[in-house]
């Protein structure tokens, strides 16, 4: 069966080039009406000035799509809100929101400036929430919606020198976790995605790695020619399409592999007694506080306490 969206409206926030341009087109090549959203300046060929969304619209519109162009920068107060409206002023409703714009800019921690992890966690982070804000508006009182957050494995697994990207990231999980809890009952399904593709933010660099690099190079050799938006893409389109009802969850997407990434919560050792153990019987019992092999996955915070007041009562 083809999967299509005709009927939907689609936001994808830094859909100028890269990851957010692939998803854009894909979206619009399976019927979805979309707003190209992002900031960043080009050239035409004439090496006049010109947004970088623009391209992406007039693609999308030739290959008989429909689009249009968005170019308020979420970090700022009023830009998110802008952003919406335009959706609601060009196609009357909001569908799907693939929350992708971000900034990179890497360095080892101790040289990560304060303005820059500013204008990162602004952009990642405040600017997700108050476009997913004002979105979800619309969503819960149609009772439909589907939002992704494009969070990084930098995130979830760690990366030499992205300290301020990766914490933004990070946050952008927590927000997932919670507003899918939040938008169950309302018919609005929440994902995050951990993509994987060279693309102008994320380049392949020539010559001699980056420090703590070389590893991540020696994988990235072995499959450079799958790693591209393009197979990101497919994922993306089925997550925010109403074929997809998972919610609250992890996917993993990169060279053609793709896959759901858990947090586990190990079985761990409960003291005994009424009183706090101390350092020494932790020390003592650190391998099974250590040990995930009888894990499981909390459904939510809720769910992790009852777990706990469940091992306590097998005392």
């Amino acid at each position: 069966m083809t999967l299509r969206l005709d009927g939907q409206v689609a936001i994808v926030t830094g859909s100028g080039g890269g990851l957010g341009r692939a998803y854009a087109q894909s979206l619009a090549a399976r019927g979805a009406s979309v707003v190209v959203h992002d900031i960043a300046q080009g050239a035409d060929e004439q090496g006049r000035p010109r947004r970088a969304v623009d391209g992406v619209v007039e693609a999308i519109r030739a290959a008989g799509g429909s689009a249009v162009a968005a170019h308020e920068d979420i970090a700022t107060p009023h830009g998110p809100q802008h952003i919406v409206d335009a959706a609601i002023a060009a196609f009357g409703r909001i569908d799907i929101l693939i929350n992708n714009a971000g900034i990179a800019r890497h360095a080892a921690f101790e040289h990560q400036s304060p303005g820059d992890l500013d204008a990162i966690l602004r952009t990642h982070v405040t600017g997700s929430f108050l476009v997913t804000q004002a979105a979800y508006a619309h969503m819960r009182a149609a009772g439909y919606g589907r939002i992704l957050f494009v969070s990084s494995s930098g995130a979830a697994f760690g990366m030499p020198t992205a300290t301020g990207y990766a914490s933004a990231k990070g946050g952008l999980l927590g927000l997932m976790k919670v507003l899918a809890l939040e938008g169950a009952p309302h018919g609005v399904r929440c994902n995050a995605l951990l993509p994987g593709a060279f693309t102008p933010m994320a380049p392949r660099i020539t010559g001699a790695p980056p420090p703590g690099f070389e590893r991540l190079y020696e994988a990235c050799d072995r499959v450079e020619a799958r790693f591209t938006p393009e197979f990101v893409a497919p994922l993306v389109d089925f997550l925010v399409s109403p074929a997809c009802d998972a919610t609250g969850e992890i996917y993993a997407a990169q060279a053609g592999e793709y896959a759901r990434v858990v947090m586990v919560k190990g079985r761990g050792w409960v003291a005994p007694g009424e009183n706090p153990p101390t350092a020494e019987d932790i020390q003592r019992h650190f391998g099974a506080i250590h040990d995930c092999t009888r894990g499981f996955e909390p459904v939510d915070a809720i769910d992790d306490l009852i777990a706990t007041g469940d091992a306590l009562a097998q005392r």
